[in-house]
């Protein structure tokens, strides 16, 4: 007598290497990329508040952040949000996916030689379409985490 597996058992194997090979190895989508998505948080963060360069950070916004405000409006934005003081370096502490494929939370820090700095970067995009700042939070306390927070170690000084 001969066995013969189920049809059944073919096709759960089947969906299985499927959701593998499309979600990878990480657990995140294949579109996705936590390093340039906080790469690019970094560079803004590093270019508006520690450098002051508005006019560079600004071209770091997304699409819809830009549609938002004029480069005068950042500007001024800007140099209010500075008006407090500045960080001297910033890092990147970790991130969180978004149910939304397209959206990432970037979380860096800060300091100066009297504070510490607090900020939360919400990035739309893709690995394909490269990644944009939709908006940034600062803090003078850190962040709270959700349950999607993994840690990420980038840092400037």
């Amino acid at each position: 007598m001969e066995y013969k597996r189920p049809a059944v058992t073919h096709a759960i194997v089947g969906i299985v290497l499927i959701a593998i090979i499309t979600w990878g190895c990480s657990g995140e989508p294949v579109n996705s990329s936590p390093q340039l998505a906080a790469s690019k948080a970094f560079d803004y963060v590093r270019l508006a508040y520690v450098d002051g360069d508005a006019r560079t950070a600004y071209v770091l916004l997304s699409d819809d952040a830009k549609a938002a405000q004029s480069l005068e409006q950042f500007t001024t934005a800007l140099e209010s949000a500075r008006s407090g003081g500045a960080p001297d370096s910033v890092r990147v502490t970790g991130y969180e996916m978004s149910m939304d494929d397209d959206l990432m939370l970037i979380y860096l820090s800060g300091k100066a030689a009297d504070r510490e700095f607090y900020y939360q970067a919400t990035l739309e995009g893709s690995i394909t379409a490269g990644y944009g700042i939709d908006s940034i939070v600062e803090k003078g306390t850190p962040f709270s985490h959700g349950d999607m927070w993994t840690p990420l170690e980038l840092s400037h000084q």
